[in-house]
């Protein structure tokens, strides 16, 4: 899965962020997409109440 950030995406961003808030905001969404891919590789289960579940981003 690749995870590019468009050159569209880095200078919105870049309008509204320091350089210092850019990193911090880039860092916490890297630590999110860290913690779900640790838990698939340690095979942690999903509760059964949420398992199926399917959010809608709209």
């Amino acid at each position: 899965m690749a995870c590019d950030v468009t050159n569209a995406v880095h200078a919105e961003a870049k309008q509204h962020f320091s350089d210092a808030e850019f990193v911090e905001l880039s860092l916490t969404a890297a630590f999110y997409a860290m913690v779900s891919r640790m838990l698939d590789a340690m095979r942690v289960e999903t509760d059964a109440d949420v398992r199926d579940h399917s959010p809608r981003l709209a």
